[in-house]
């Protein structure tokens, strides 16, 4: 964000009407509740929301730079960012869009420019380098232990007690599958899957502590067929903690932070799966029954959601008992969402002969 000096040195203010862009002009609107006096100096509507320079430079933050942050970075990593030393004319984007840059950047006298993030923003901390190896090196077998074994120190052990806590987990398909426990037990060792902390003999079961981060992670359609299965303990089962009370105290940076490198790899997409695998062995390893782990879908939530994986088949194996299954109907869908530039518009240009 820019300096109080920069916000002094803004002049005239602009209208929410003046921007082309229909995502930039909505989230205008929705910045600033304090209409204009008459018509709009620049663009001649009447009736817009008036754009100083302090709303100016919030827009320019939510759109472009928290707007550009790509999918699956892992935390906060804008592909865009903006401040006084650098113009206008940096980044272009071959549409309507630029003329709207133009108007905010010639207001707060700043350029819009592409940013290299901190690699710890994207995941890419002392940990994971040692996991995934120095380049030209390779993974190192000593490295990796000791990542691994600090980043379990420094997780906190929980506990899923019988008679108090309920774990649940939902089905979907074309059909509802019958009420019974096996039915919800993890998958058969000889079935594919494509989980991030599975693998190949090594099977996991995943349930949430409750419904709503379920059927997030199980991405439910309103033609699916979903059962919702509720269990509970039949014995204390020890979790590792990967989701909250990390002991970060001994961190000097983001880098050596554990919590970081976690988010980063709930966060992450695919190319980041053999590393869950591994951790969920090790912790496996380490006499757990499972572990707790961020939700992918947080990211996106007001609430905190959260996912339980038990290791093996808890229900064959009785650490789990069935206590009712239940037909779930979705009855409300709604999204809230936010606009950002659209990032990647290439002009083709003729070939000379």
């Amino acid at each position: 964000m820019m300096s109080p000096d920069s916000i002094e040195r803004a002049v005239d203010p602009l209208c929410s009407e003046c921007f082309a862009n229909y995502g930039l002009r909505q989230e205008a609107r929705q910045l600033s509740s304090a209409f204009g006096i008459g018509p709009c100096q620049f663009c001649g509507a009447a009736g817009g929301r008036l754009i100083d320079a302090t709303a100016a430079e919030e827009l320019m933050h939510k759109f472009f730079v928290s707007g550009s942050i790509p999918p699956d970075a892992g935390g906060f990593a804008p592909i865009f960012e903006f401040n006084p030393h650098h113009e206008f004319g940096e980044v272009t984007f071959a549409t309507e869009l630029d003329g709207d840059l133009e108007r905010l950047s010639s207001m707060l006298g700043v350029g819009l420019f592409h940013y290299g993030p901190a690699l710890w923003r994207l995941g890419l901390t002392d940990h994971y380098q040692a996991l995934r190896g120095a380049p030209g090196l390779g993974i190192q077998v000593d490295d990796r232990k000791r990542a691994f074994d600090d980043i379990l120190a420094k997780c906190s052990t929980k506990y899923l007690e019988p008679d108090r806590d309920l774990v649940f987990r939902v089905r979907k398909g074309d059909q509802l599958p019958a009420a019974l426990p096996l039915e919800f037990d993890s998958p058969p060792v000889d079935v594919e899957t494509f989980g991030r902390y599975e693998s190949p003999g090594f099977p996991v079961f995943y349930g949430a502590d409750d419904v709503e981060t379920c059927l997030h992670e199980s991405r439910v359609t309103l033609s699916d067929h979903i059962a919702v299965a509720t269990f509970s303990p039949s014995r204390r089962l020890k979790l590792l903690d990967l989701d909250d009370d990390i002991d970060d105290s001994s961190a000097s940076t983001p880098f050596e932070r554990v919590d970081i490198f976690l988010r980063g790899l709930a966060f992450a997409g695919k190319r980041d799966y053999d590393l869950c695998r591994a951790l969920a062995a090790e912790i496996h390893v380490k006499g757990f029954d499972g572990f707790f782990f961020t939700s992918y879908f947080r990211q996106a939530h007001k609430n905190r959601l959260r996912n339980i994986a038990l290791f093996g088949s808890p229900v064959a194996d009785g650490k789990l008992v069935l206590k009712s299954v239940n037909r779930i109907r979705l009855t409300h869908v709604s999204y809230e969402y936010s606009f950002g530039p659209h990032n990647d518009t290439t002009l083709e240009r003729p070939q000379c002969p």
